[in-house]
């Protein structure tokens, strides 16, 4: 996954050459410019990529290289997200993670690239918990062995879960994580992305905002030597997320849009020659949105709308619902007038882009619910959805006996001896 390819304007193909760090390396001595870089989607070398692709699985297969398939597969799944295909990107991760665990690689840094975008898919289509799962498990493999783009998607989907559940102070520890590891590293770009994760913290905070603390923090995502490094590329992690994004975020927030409209449009048509759908489908939803603010509602209807049709095939829902500034008025007055838009394709994303509020401590019965490790908590969510032993073991990637094990940790900790019993007292203590 050590593709590199520059941006409109940038130098041409020939000149830049792909480059694949040790594995053994540590990864804090690595320059940041070595660290793989998606080839930008135009279509010669759009084709040329999967050619080569295909080419190098057709040698690999016959040799039984298990890891260097993996690598091979992820990259095709991550070329689907980025183009808007968050469902067949989740069946490439899923089937791929399941064979390399099968074969008894569960916790290599292969394994947990797979798992990095697995979460990523899952986050992109709701389904929050197997993704939060996933991340639980493979984290400390990720934070040790993987590249930073594949540590930046893992942190920042874990942290979105996190605050989407109201629970803001985990979220801001996750992200203070990831930027303590970019310090350490010397790698701005993780620095960075926890940065503008932080900021969209702060506006989401309390639903007002905290635009004190984002304002703080706009100069410093707009630092230019911290992307001085990756200058005319197009990098993975920051396909959503960038100092764009972040001025569009305050922009919406504080009413001021008009200077940031144009910017969005520009965006729109780069992404698109760039086949990049996905961040098409992000930069849509922000224009919507200033459209509204700037009281241009048929505009706005009219981009909106597009954008989800655009949208729906792929099963994409976060790359919108996690921009919900002005959101769930547009997608009312979508649902109330005629549109092409599914009704069932509105509902979940209203659902999804419902903004949570910080959850309050539960008082005594708080400090059992923390003896509860993060697995265990997954654990018990699936058993109020009524799984059985060998659903939950599939869902969770382990064996019917760990998932035995875990089942009797949690029965002793909170004092029961059965699955309803379970159910309820998690009930009771607010952890489903």
């Amino acid at each position: 996954m050590c593709l590199v390819g520059p941006a409109r304007g940038s130098l041409p193909h020939r000149r830049i050459r792909a480059r694949r760090p040790r594995r053994d390396a540590p990864l804090r001595r690595r320059p940041d410019p070595q660290y793989p870089r998606l080839r930008s989607d135009h279509a010669g070398p759009r084709r040329r990529g999967h050619a080569g692709d295909r080419a190098a699985k057709r040698l690999l297969e016959p040799i039984g290289t298990v890891h260097a398939l993996n690598y091979s597969v992820t990259f095709e799944g991550a070329i689907a997200l980025l183009q808007g295909e968050a469902k067949a990107a989740r069946a490439r991760f899923e089937g791929t993670l399941e064979a390399v665990i099968a074969g008894g690689h569960r916790y290599t840094t292969s394994s947990a690239i797979v798992a990095a975008h697995l979460a990523e898919a899952l986050y992109e289509l709701n389904d929050l918990d197997a993704a939060e799962t996933l991340l639980i498990d493979y984290l400390p493999v990720i934070h040790d062995g993987c590249l930073p783009d594949h540590i930046i998607v893992a942190y920042q989907v874990l942290a979105r879960i996190q605050a989407q559940r109201g629970q803001y102070a985990k979220a801001l520890v996750t992200l203070d994580t990831l930027q303590d590891l970019g310090d350490v590293r010397s790698i701005p770009r993780i620095s960075a992305a926890s940065r503008i994760d932080k900021h969209r913290l702060a506006l989401l905070a309390l639903l007002a905002g905290d635009l004190a603390a984002a304002r703080r923090m706009a100069p410093l995502l707009a630092d230019a030597s911290v992307w001085q490094s990756s200058s005319g590329f197009l990098l993975y992690a920051e396909n959503l997320d960038d100092p764009l994004v972040a001025d569009a975020r305050l922009a919406l927030v504080e009413g001021s849009v008009r200077a940031v409209i144009p910017r969005l449009q520009d965006a729109i048509c780069e992404a698109n020659a760039l086949n990049r759908r996905r961040r098409v489908a992000r930069m849509q939803c922000l224009l919507a949105q200033a459209f509204d603010v700037a009281r241009r509602r048929p505009q706005a209807l009219e981009t909106l709308e597009r954008a989800l049709l655009q949208a729906e095939p792929g099963g994409m829902l976060r790359v919108f619902a996690d921009e919900p500034w002005h959101l769930h008025d547009l997608l009312q007055a979508l649902a109330d007038r005629k549109c092409a838009v599914s009704p069932g394709y509105l509902q979940n994303l209203r659902a999804a882009a419902t903004r949570t509020e910080p959850v309050a401590p539960k008082g005594p019965l708080q400090d059992e619910a923390m003896r509860l490790s993060p697995k265990e908590g997954q654990i018990l969510r699936r058993l109020a959805e009524g799984h059985s032993n060998k659903e939950l073991a599939r869902k969770l990637f382990v064996t019917e006996n760990t998932v035995e094990t875990h089942l009797r940790r949690i029965y002793g900790k909170l004092g029961i001896r059965s699955r309803t019993q379970a159910v309820a007292r998690a009930l009771e203590l607010g952890l489903i």
